[in-house]
């Protein structure tokens, strides 16, 4: 009893699949057409373009005056000048000539292989027909290194017949154009003229060339003209559709028309459905209607788990594509759906934390290229400002009441000769003496240096793990005073009587050193600073010395970042490759320890 239901629903869902079927090979067909079409109109509005620059260089005063006086030195140079700044703004054109009322070429601009020398064109016939018309397109050549062009004029007229402007168009320029048109659209499609020459194409690969091959275009475009048929379409190439547009030229004269005046664009369309697929679709078509009832259920479960997700999806694609990386993708569904949006949003944080990376990259290149400079001229200044202290030295007596201020000067100049070499060691990229540096030594022998500051405010420092089998492939001086910098900025940053800790473990392929402090800890505004140059929030501070540490830890393929909170303390940490942990070159490095500076 079930079948004898079923059946009017089936027959009915067969023909529905077939008027279908048979709807979306006309819509297909039409779009195609239409597509062409498109594309006709898009080429044609080129060669419009090319004919409305050269209607603008004809009008230029400089040329005018040129062609009535070619013997007057300023017309000539104001001519030249208008000619070649319109030719090195249109890559588009191959080549630019002006020729005189005698046909005799008067200036040239080519990008193709220079001639002999000067031509005349009294003798060619698209000189006459240009008298004659106005303006001629003349057949597309080709040139003997490859080239093919087609050759745009201009009569200029004053009170009388002046000369000549011809223009070159580079007709790759037209693939390049069939290419941008036709991308995305599944087509390949070509350019031939009424002899035969393909002269663009933009196909999509040999079966497409072959098929080209295999047809007498020149025949084809016979046929076109005769009959006045807008399209015609090719069977010679199995799996493909060809399809024939005219693109006639636009100029017509009083001259008989000439082989090659006449354009065609030829559109391929690979066939992706067979018969055999085609009858595979319907019996899928049946079976998928006989279980459609029983499926019911779970088509509606998936409606609620993929389909609104998917929306979900979408609204979160369109907003990444447009630069906004803030996204709000939460998705409940408890399976794999639910880990795609996770690893989406994770995404989407990467992505966001890689854009800062790169603004903050560009911006500390142009501060590097910045301080290069004024470094460079400072020290030129102060040299010869070091000269005359010199002399003042020798000139003033010791117990003169005057060498405070002498001395008081050599102190300054010292402060600047100080923070030029910060300054270069900052922009340039460290020479690393690499060797294998046991992370413990380095810890057990930089801890020392910072007792004398450390004491001075009661500042106990400890090493919590020393991680003394842990070793990196580095230069042990560098990176001493990059864990020197750490340790002293955390003196610098907690009370008297306060605590700050070191610590070096080994997790996987990295090694990782951090220097902890139970200080103030860093505002959130300025967390997203302190890796700059020149930033400190300490009196005194250059602001150059986490800066000059972060371009050691890239230097060896590391990265350094902070984690800190108002009143919680500050952590710095290194992350370094350990010396047996592979390349360091596929290390990851944190968005905050790009580059830093210090607080």
């Amino acid at each position: 009893m079930l079948p004898l239901i079923l059946a009017p629903f089936l027959l009915t869902a067969l023909a529905a699949y077939y008027f279908f079927v048979r709807a979306d090979v006309i819509a297909s067909t039409e779009e195609k057409d239409q597509n062409a079409a498109e594309t006709v109109a898009e080429l044609r509005k080129e060669l419009r373009s090319a004919r409305k620059d050269l209607a603008l260089l004809k009008g230029v005063p400089a040329v005018v005056d040129f062609l009535v006086e070619p013997k007057a030195h300023g017309n000539e140079a104001g001519a030249r000048t208008a000619m070649k700044l319109f030719f090195d703004q249109n890559p588009y054109y191959l080549d630019l000539r002006l020729f005189g009322r005698d046909g005799a070429e008067l200036a040239a601009y080519s990008r193709l292989a220079e001639g002999s020398g000067p031509q005349s064109v009294i003798s060619e016939d698209f000189f006459r027909r240009t008298l004659i018309s106005g303006s001629v397109q003349s057949p597309v050549r080709e040139l003997g290194d490859g080239k093919k062009v087609t050759v745009l004029t201009e009569r200029i007229v004053g009170d009388e017949f002046l000369g000549v402007v011809v223009l070159s168009l580079n007709t790759e320029a037209f693939g390049t154009r069939l290419r941008s048109l036709l991308a995305g659209e599944g087509l390949s499609a070509f350019l031939f003229d009424d002899s035969g020459m393909v002269f663009a194409s933009a196909l999509a690969g040999v079966p497409e060339e072959e098929c080209v091959a295999e047809f007498d275009l020149a025949a084809e475009a016979a046929r076109l003209l005769g009959d006045d048929a807008a399209s015609a379409y090719g069977d010679k190439c199995e799996g493909y559709s060809v399809s024939v547009f005219p693109a006639e030229a636009f100029q017509r004269t009083v001259y008989e028309p000439q082989a090659g005046e006449n354009w065609f664009l030829g559109v391929i369309e690979k066939e992706e459905v067979s018969a055999a697929t085609r009858s595979f679709q319907i019996v899928f078509l049946i079976a998928l209607l006989l279980a459609g009832a029983a499926v019911l259920f779970a088509a509606t479960e998936f409606a609620r788990k993929i389909t609104v997700p998917l929306e979900q999806f979408d609204r979160a694609t369109k907003q990444v594509a447009k630069g906004d990386l803030d996204i709000d993708l939460e998705v409940r569904t408890g399976d794999e759906v639910e880990d795609l949006a996770a690893t989406f949003r994770t995404m989407a944080e990467d992505l966001r934390d890689y854009q800062e990376r790169l603004i903050r990259s560009a911006k500390l290149a142009t501060i590097g290229e910045l301080t290069s400079e004024i470094s460079h001229e400072i020290q030129n200044r102060i040299s010869g400002i070091s000269l005359w202290i010199q002399y003042l030295d020798s000139e003033i007596d010791r117990d003169d009441p005057r060498r405070e201020y002498l001395e008081e000067i050599q102190r300054g100049l010292e402060g600047f000769l100080e923070m030029l070499a910060n300054l270069k060691q900052y922009y340039r990229t460290p020479v690393l003496s690499r060797g294998e540096v046991n992370i413990g030594e380095l810890v057990r022998g930089t801890v020392p240096y910072s007792a004398e500051e450390a004491d001075k405010k009661r500042v106990a420092v400890t090493v919590e793990d020393d991680g003394s089998e842990s070793k990196v492939n580095g230069d042990p001086e560098l990176l001493r005073s990059v864990l020197l910098n750490l340790i002293l900025n955390a003196v610098e940053a907690v009370d008297e009587g306060g605590h700050v800790s070191v610590a070096a473990r080994q997790g996987g392929s990295n090694v990782s050193l951090t220097v902890t402090d139970d200080g103030c800890g860093i505002n959130e505004e300025d967390r997203s600073r302190i890796f700059y140059p020149f930033f400190s929030t300490r009196s005194g501070g250059s602001g150059l010395g986490l800066a000059i540490a972060s371009n050691i830890v890239a230097a060896h393929g590391g990265s350094i970042s902070v984690d800190s909170a108002p009143g919680g303390g500050s952590a710095f940490t290194v992350l370094l490759p350990a010396a047996n942990g592979g390349s360091a070159e596929g290390l990851s490095v944190d968005g905050n320890g790009q580059n830093t500076s210090d607080r």
